[in-house]
């Protein structure tokens, strides 16, 4: 298990462990970013007819994972900056996946990531996210929000 003629990167022996089953998962695999979107299209049509909830349980599971470890040097090599590139700021883009975030995330956790989940959609798409949580949840957590652009 290879990479470039070099000993696997973590990044991809997990990936292996996890979906080594999955050959299109690993087509044209070069990079965590190119693995990343394989994996977000697997996610993708694990939410279509018929749902897949092993697939969206083990992309959420990696996701985790690759946030937890040590970060890297540049953007090419930080895996947390590959899943939020990558994956998290995509997640509003299925309908799905938006409806069913209480049950993966917390408010908190929700916004606590509001800046990588609103650089696509502003701070208005940022609110339509939000409606799937309970109203009384949202209306606490809304006065704490920090807004969700970036820096210029």
């Amino acid at each position: 298990m290879t990479l470039s003629g070099n000993i696997a990167p973590a990044w991809l022996v997990e990936a292996r462990r996890r979906f080594g089953e999955r050959e299109e998962v690993f087509e044209y695999v070069d990079s965590p970013y190119s693995l990343w979107t394989n994996l977000r299209d697997v996610f993708k049509r694990a939410y279509e007819y018929p749902y897949t909830e092993a697939d969206i349980r083990s992309i959420y599971e990696y996701a985790d994972w690759s946030c937890r470890q040590p970060r890297g040097a540049t953007a090419e090599d930080d895996l947390l900056t590959c899943v939020a590139v990558c994956f998290f700021e995509r997640l509003p883009e299925i309908d799905a996946a938006v409806k069913d975030l209480p049950r993966w995330f917390k408010l908190s956790e929700i916004m606590a990531m509001s800046e990588t989940l609103s650089y696509r959609l502003g701070d208005a798409g940022f609110e339509r996210l939000l409606e799937a949580y309970p109203k009384t949840q949202r209306a606490k957590m809304s006065k704490t929000r920090p807004t969700g652009r970036r820096p210029t």
